[in-house]
């Protein structure tokens, strides 16, 4: 009965043992991955920090570009309106 008894507390003890090199196993793998992540990660923060500083610089060109289309809107204006007065004195 003592030897049935032991025999069943170290099968227990064995899937015990299994239990916790399965999780343990499992634990290594998910810090792997854990790693894996954060240098991915950490890839697409930096590209992203380049990115916000080719969006910033688009953005004034793009305001230096529109200021310049504005004055040129405005020169057209002038001319328009000059041509508009000749017309009215021709008439």
């Amino acid at each position: 009965e003592q030897i049935k008894e032991a025999e069943k507390e170290l099968k227990k003890a064995e899937k015990e043992e299994r239990k916790t090199e399965k999780d343990g196993e499992k634990l290594a793998d998910d810090l792997k991955k854990n790693a894996s992540d954060k240098e991915k990660l950490e890839k697409d923060l930096a590209q992203n920090k380049e990115d916000k500083v080719k969006l910033q610089e688009e953005i004034k060109a793009n305001k230096i570009e529109l200021e310049t289309k504005k004055e040129d809107v405005k020169e057209a204006q002038k001319a328009l309106d000059a041509i508009k007065e000749k017309l009215k004195e021709i008439k």
